[in-house]
């Protein structure tokens, strides 16, 4: 009994390792076929054969449409992420090894273009970024110049070796027939758009899609990317043209097809830059019904429901934007700038590093973290962080404002005036930028020069409040500035409009306080000032005002009190 006993116990020991190997194996297995069902893409930078210039946009258009066309590609359950053809341009990758470690994909896209008059030529080549071997390559010709049934032919190519099932309307991804050189001019468009933000490169895109619509007035893709790129013009410079430009181009684009969810996601921008946060949701609302992971419409959809004051949707939202595209650094940016905006300026610092590690010459995130240290009182490394924005990207007038801003605060009156009028050089269309060089000058004692700065500013804020009604900072500003140019009563609609609209508003508060004392109000003035603080303002904050020095100093200024209107 025993020698048998001791039998079965070997034999159970000998089972129960076949068990665990067989575990093993079936884990080993399951990880497998997860790995091999997850594909993170790069498209890399394609080669342009024959080395012309001219044809550098044309290779980056035709990444970045490569690109777009397999991220939109269909695939059930399995996970299937593409790097954005803009984060690989910024990086600078260009090969199989960089990618891997930049990104962490699997999968790896290279690619050359060719032209030899009419005839096209497009290889595409499929790499296993982890043992940097070819899975397959696909070469492809068109004597007709006519890169989107190239494209095409290539998406479908990449598709097979990647074992997706593709169907034709998957494939053609152009809003339709679309005239060879109208889809060529627009290839070249989305290269320039592709780039980092310059005045020139955007006006050079804009200038292209126009061509584009013209040789092909049914292109409605190219009236979108329209619409798209006058809106980021508009959102640079402020100047309300662009808007207009960027509806009808738009409107024009859904008129011919109704199924892009881009265009959807710009109008809600549009709408909300006007302040019709209700339309504007709407519109994003319809982009996530055609596609529900489309980051960039969670991330509007996030600013609006921010806006309606929806700050706990707002937040989710952001961070499931962020959560699709792990290594996009647009998400981090949005969500550190809805910290921003709820003064939860310590938890924005993080998702700001964040975006520096994916792309660490992101002059926007320079600066946006330079804003955030403003904020929390480190005025020095707030300039710091803003003149490296500036070494980035020299020709951007906000930037200049900013550091303009805080040398002001620093004392540094001098240096802020030469920084604010090389902002005001840039663009004379910024409001804020004329407020803060007369807010400068006044504090230099040169009050001709404040107020000439206040009359430069007073159109532009006078054309944004028709436009923006409901819009309370702005009807707040157009107070203050009638109190300071027009004394009387023009001014007090506009300060009680704003009190009306956002009376816990802290930065209104604080607009509404100065231009009361403008009007010889100091009771108001007090009043306003006091529920500014109680709103989140510092007594810090508001001393750097000089309007408000008198207000902060008067017996009747007491923080600690309760304000029967902030009740």
């Amino acid at each position: 009994m025993p020698a048998r006993r001791r039998y079965f116990q070997f034999l159970l020991a000998i089972l129960a390792v076949i068990a665990l190997a067989l575990a093993g194996w079936l884990v080993r297995g399951r990880i497998a076929l997860s790995g091999a069902s997850e594909r993170h893409i790069a498209v890399l930078p394609i080669s342009s054969l024959g080395g012309e210039p001219a044809n550098a946009a044309l290779a980056e258009g035709i990444q970045e449409s490569l690109t777009s066309r397999l991220s939109n590609l269909e695939v059930g359950n399995q996970s299937l992420w593409v790097v954005p053809a803009s984060e690989v341009q910024r990086r600078k990758v260009s090969d199989a090894a960089a990618a891997q470690k930049e990104f962490g994909v699997n999968l790896v896209i290279t690619g050359s273009v060719q032209r030899d008059g009419s005839l096209l030529r497009l290889t595409v080549n499929l790499i296993d970024a982890r043992n940097l071997r070819q899975v397959g390559s696909g070469q492809f010709e068109d004597r007709t110049g006519d890169f989107s049934t190239l494209q095409d032919s290539a998406v479908a190519k990449l598709a097979n070796l990647m074992k997706i099932a593709v169907t034709p309307e998957m494939l053609h991804a152009t809003g339709g027939a679309v005239q060879p050189a109208a889809y060529e001019t627009y290839l070249k468009a989305r290269g320039y758009l592709q780039r980092p933000f310059t005045a020139a490169a955007f006006d050079e895109a804009i200038k292209l899609l126009g061509s584009a619509v013209q040789q092909d007035p049914k292109f409605s893709l190219a009236f979108a990317s329209l619409g798209q790129a006058y809106l980021v013009k508009y959102q640079n410079d402020q100047d309300p043209r662009w808007l207009d430009q960027a509806s009808a181009n738009c409107k024009q684009a859904l008129a011919l097809n109704d199924q892009l969810a881009p265009v959807y996601i710009t109008l809600g921008g549009i709408l909300k830059a006007t302040g019709q946060n209700d339309l504007a949701l709407e519109q994003i609302q319809r982009a996530l019904r055609l596609e529900p992971r489309n980051a960039d419409a969670l991330v509007a959809e996030a600013q609006v429901f921010e806006a309606q004051g929806r700050l706990k949707e707002s937040e989710e939202t952001l961070r499931r934007a962020a959560a699709l595209r792990p290594d996009y650094w647009i998400g981090y940016d949005r969500l550190a700038l809805f910290y921003v905006h709820q003064r939860r300026f310590a938890d924005a610092v993080k998702p700001y590093e964040r975006v520096l590690e994916i792309m660490p010459n992101n002059a926007e995130a320079y600066n946006n973290l330079g804003t955030i240290y403003r904020n929390l009182g480190d005025r020095a490394k707030a300039a710091v962080l803003f003149e490296k924005a500036i070494s980035l990207a020299p020709g951007t007038y906000r930037f200049y404002s900013n550091l303009g801003l805080v040398r002001q605060e620093q004392g540094n009156y001098g240096a802020a005036v030469q920084a604010l009028e090389k902002a005001a050089a840039l663009n004379e269309k910024d409001y804020r930028v004329w407020m803060n060089l007369a807010q400068t000058d006044r504090r230099l004692g040169d009050t001709q020069k404040a107020a000439a700065a206040y009359a430069h500013a007073l159109p532009l804020v006078e054309d944004m409040a028709t436009r923006q009604p409901q819009d309370a900072i702005i009807q707040a500003v157009l107070g203050r500035l009638y109190a300071a140019l027009q004394p009387g009563g023009k001014a007090l609609p506009h300060l009680e409009s704003a009190l009306a609209l956002a009376p816990k508003d802290a930065f209104v508060l604080e607009i509404a306080a100065v231009g009361y004392e403008a009007l010889g109000n100091r009771h108001m003035a007090i009043d306003c000032a006091v529920r500014a603080v109680h709103a989140g303002k510092t007594v810090q904050q508001l001393g750097t005002d000089p309007w408000l020095r008198d207000v902060l100093a008067d017996p009747g200024f007491k923080p600690s009190a309760t304000s029967s209107k902030s009740k």
